[in-house]
């Protein structure tokens, strides 16, 4: 188990990402990762002036078996967030 969390650059490609565990079928994330971490439809939504700014970062999380796990690295990508001065967190279970 992983509850660990990873720093993704707002300027990340589909390519730089990649699904590590084996939970559940990856057979349409693979093919779209937007399915499961959508930062190009962000970007797009952004350009298309339908949302304000994009993040500089985005965080994805490894596979966890306990809550209580996440709590301390949820703490703090809550703390970055904050920092980063972020209005609306886009929460996408995978």
């Amino acid at each position: 188990m992983d509850a660990s969390f990873r720093v993704i650059p707002r300027g990340a490609e589909a390519a730089d990402l990649a699904i590590s565990h084996q939970a559940y079928d990856r057979t349409d994330a693979l093919r779209d990762i937007n399915l499961v971490f959508p930062l190009e439809r962000l970007r797009e939504l952004e350009a298309e002036g339908v949302i304000g700014r994009v993040a500089g970062e985005h965080y994805g999380f490894g596979l966890s078996g306990s809550a209580n796990e996440l709590l301390a690295p949820g703490r703090e990508v809550g703390r970055r967030l904050a920092s980063a001065r972020v209005d609306i967190a886009l929460l996408v279970p995978a």
